[in-house]
């Protein structure tokens, strides 16, 4: 699947069956890899929709996205996981936040 260097504020381009939804921002959710497209959340009360990456357009503030390993830190509810590294699984767009599957120990 790709990699998109980031979960937040892609805006979408190229959009012929919905043009109004260029320039959009959405939140890359997951790779849907037998229909080759992200599901993506809109922002706003746009929804979500299933795009194709050539219509995606990477923003390069966030490195983060699915497999991608991270390490953690400024929790302050969970301070004792500051420091570990895991890898990035999916991100709630809900929540604003990625589930993070912990190396072996954490």
């Amino acid at each position: 699947a790709p990699c998109w260097r980031q979960a937040r504020g892609s805006p979408s381009r190229g959009l012929q069956q919905a043009p109004e939804l260029n320039g959009a921002l959405a939140t890359c959710l997951r790779w849907d890899a037998g229909r080759g497209r992200w599901l993506v959340a809109l922002d706003g009360d746009g929804g979500e929709r299933m795009l194709r990456a050539e219509n995606l357009e990477r923003r390069p503030a966030s490195s983060l996205c699915a497999g991608a390993t991270a390490r953690i830190e400024g929790l302050q509810g969970a301070v004792a996981l500051n420091g570990q590294s895991g890898e990035c699984v999916e991100f709630d767009a809900a929540k604003g936040r990625w589930l993070v599957r912990l190396e072996k120990g954490g």
